[in-house]
Formats: structure tokens, C-alpha cells, sequence
């Protein structure tokens, strides 16, 4: 909350010295500051910047579990055109083949935050609306064990017509800091990103996402290649299936293909993937492994509920 403050003060600083700038006839610009979702849990904090990002650089900027940060990026991207493309020449309602990260469609609200353990952006305009929604639930202090729950929604606001959407995450974990060489790898769902022989210095800590969605398509790459993939996806609009990458800068992706009705069609006007994020101590074995991710999905679902009773 100091922090908001003091960009906020800052902010007036400005101001006022553009209204100098004015009487001394001269130009003056002002910039605009950033919005985020400040969350706090436990051993745990996450920022997550949802309007006018420093770079242009959207999404989930830093993880912090036990005095750490672990995250580089993470957020959504989304692609929608109407079915009436798709089945005849006439001009599509919405533009085929666009995606777009999920903040451009303006018009961004946010509720929770300000340190709390909850949080949700809602962006919205005539055609589309999307909402994102966290939970923290952070580890005991020195575990390496956090656990963020995120929803994200697709709702179509067209009145005459049904759309495909097609929904993206993009994952970008740095398991021993920026500039080290890491390993990902998609199985069963899950995507699990590791340091290649375990961190130099520090605990072996591992990262984690699933989803009760199934995902319809799946990708590790090179992080700023896979970026630019699910920016660009192609004419077929899906992503790869790679399953492993590295060691390198590497990064995970889903997607997840879906029919949305029109506003006038009730349950299937809104599209809902629920997903599972997770920083944890390494679990090598495979055995291990299995029960480890058991226990996670258990833990997803909790904080879900928590969420939920809280919204």
C-alpha cells in the first residue's frame, strides 16, 4: 500500500509540474501509472499488472515465495470469430485469425488486491468480456510452497450470433533467477518447469500448472519464441504440442478451443477455464511425483472454494 502511495504522490508531482510547464509555454507530458493486483498470502506475495504496464508487459511480473521471485510473465491471450465465417464468404463479425492479449479489450475493472489473498480485472466492450481471477494461498515460512488459483472467463456479449473462442495462457518461470538455464515439460496436463541439475545456489524448487479444463493444445518453447507464438498462432490458430524444451530461457503454454453461444443463449454464452499454479520444493521421482501432484490438485481445489466464498 506505501508503494501505491507514493506513485499516486508521484503522480501529482507531475501534474502539477505540467500545469507549470503550461504557464511557462512549454509542453509537459504526463504517463500513466500502472494498475496492478498486489497480493499477499502466507510466505507468498504476487503482483500482477492489468492496466498501463511498464514495457507493454501484462499479467503476473513477479512471484515472491520465501524472499525469492520466481516469475517472469504469465498471463492470457484470447482469439474469437463468429461462426458465420466459418460457413459462409460473407464478412466476419469479429476478426478472424486476431489474437490479442485479454487486456485489449478495455474498459478494465479490478476488485481485491491491496495485499489481500484475492483479486479479479474484468475487461469488457461491445462484443467480448473477460474476467481473470486470483487466489494466494501461500506455504509456511522457509516451506518454498505456494499455490496461486486463477480463473479465467470469456463471456460472448454479441446478441445475433455464436463465436469460437480460442483461450491461451502463457507460463514463464525462472526456477534460479533470470539468466539461468531451466527445462519444461508437458505430461498428462500438467506443465512442469525445473532448473536443469537443480539451482547453483538456493533450494532445487520446481513450478507447476494444470487445469480442470482440459487443454485442446499444449507448447514449450524458448520463452520469447513461445511468446511470440501465441501472439501469432497461424491460420490454424493452434498451438504446437511440444512437450519438452530446454535448458534454456524456456517457457509453457495451453490453449483451450471452445463454442460460445450468443448473449441470448443462456449457459453457453460464457467459456470458464480454472488453472493451478504452483512453486514447490523439487520432487524428482516419479512416484513421488504422482502423490505430489494428488495433494496439489487437492490444494487447488481449496483455494477455489475459498475464492468463491469470499466473491
Amino acid at each position: 500500500m506505501t508503494r501505491r502511495f507514493l506513485v499516486k504522490s508521484s503522480k501529482r508531482l507531475v501534474t502539477g509540474g505540467a500545469a507549470l510547464a503550461l504557464m511557462l509555454g512549454t509542453a509537459a507530458r504526463t504517463e500513466a501509472v500502472p494498475v496492478t493486483l498486489d497480493l499477499a498470502n502466507g510466505n507468498s506475495t504476487v503482483n500482477i499488472c492489468v492496466a498501463d504496464c511498464t514495457g507493454g508487459v501484462f499479467g503476473g511480473v513477479n512471484w515472491n515465495v520465501d524472499g525469492t521471485n520466481y516469475l517472469s510473465q504469465e498471463w492470457f491471450w484470447y482469439n474469437t470469430f463468429d461462426d458465420k465465417y466459418r460457413n459462409s464468404t460473407s464478412p466476419p463479425l469479429l476478426s478472424p485469425y486476431s489474437t490479442q492479449s485479454i487486456d485489449t479489450i478495455g474498459g478494465d475493472s479490478t476488485t481485491g488486491g491491496l495485499g489481500t489473498a484475492t483479486g479479479s480485472v474484468t475487461y469488457s466492450n461491445s462484443s467480448i468480456s473477460a474476467t481473470v481471477s486470483y487466489t494466494l494461498t501461500g506455504g509456511a515460512t522457509g516451506s518454498n510452497f505456494s499455490v496461486l488459483s486463477e480463473n479465467v472467463s470469456v463471456t460472448n456479449m454479441l446478441p445475433t450470433t455464436y463465436i469460437d473462442t480460442n483461450i491461451y495462457e502463457y507460463s514463464d518461470f525462472d526456477m534460479c533467477g533470470a539468466g539461468n538455464s531451466d527445462v519444461a515439460n508437458v505430461s498428462g496436463g500438467v506443465a512442469t518447469q525445473q532448473a536443469q541439475g537443480g539451482c547453483p545456489t538456493g533450494p532445487a524448487v520446481m513450478s507447476l500448472v494444470f487445469a480442470d479444463s482440459p487443454a485442446s493444445h499444449f507448447a514449450t518453447d524458448d520463452a520469447g519464441s513461445l511468446l511470440n507464438l501465441v501472439n501469432n498462432p497461424g491460420s490454424t490458430l493452434n498451438l504446437p504440442d511440444t512437450s519438452n524444451s530446454g535448458p534454456g530461457d524456456v517457457a509453457s503454454a495451453f490453449q483451450w478451443t471452445t463454442y460460445n453461444a450468443s448473449a441470448n443463449a443462456g449457459s453457453d454464452q460464457t467459456k470458464t477455464v480454472y488453472l493451478t499454479k504452483v512453486i514447490a520444493p523439487a520432487v524428482p521421482e516419479p512416484a513421488s511425483m504422482l502423490l505430489f501432484g494428488t495433494g496439489l490438485i487437492a490444494i487447488g481445489q481449496t483455494a477455489r472454494r475459498r475464492f468463491r466464498s469470499v466473491a
